[in-house]
């Protein structure tokens, strides 16, 4: 007799899905030429490139609102209050980074 297969508990697919979201940061961090979100989050505090810096400011509240949004509706589905999304549901789902910070400031007139 075969064994019944493994039926994945809301919790595994939960985690499931917040390895996928991190790879999303990731993989959206290294399209903007970071190693990892990681990486991109580190440039938040340095001052020397202030491109950097935006960058890594936008990257590290984009990181923060995902997450947040995530961890709340974990919560909403485990309560029964919101359905439990597919991954490509929740991609669509998730904050948008603030990607005004990796435009190049406007050029300043010169008098």
């Amino acid at each position: 007799m075969t064994p019944e297969p493994h039926v994945p508990t809301l919790e595994e697919r939960a985690a499931a899905l917040r390895v996928e979201v991190q790879k999303h940061l990731d993989a959206t961090a290294v399209a903007y030429g970071f190693d990892d979100i990681r990486t991109a989050v580190t440039y938040a505090d340095e001052p020397a490139v202030p491109r950097f810096q935006a960058q890594g400011r936008a990257f590290r509240a984009w990181r923060s609102l995902v997450w947040d949004f995530c961890y709340s509706l974990q919560e909403k589905v485990a309560a029964g209050q919101a359905d439990e999304p597919t991954l490509e549901q929740l991609l669509q789902m998730l904050p948008v980074c603030d990607f005004l910070a990796f435009q190049p400031a406007p050029e300043t007139p010169v008098e």
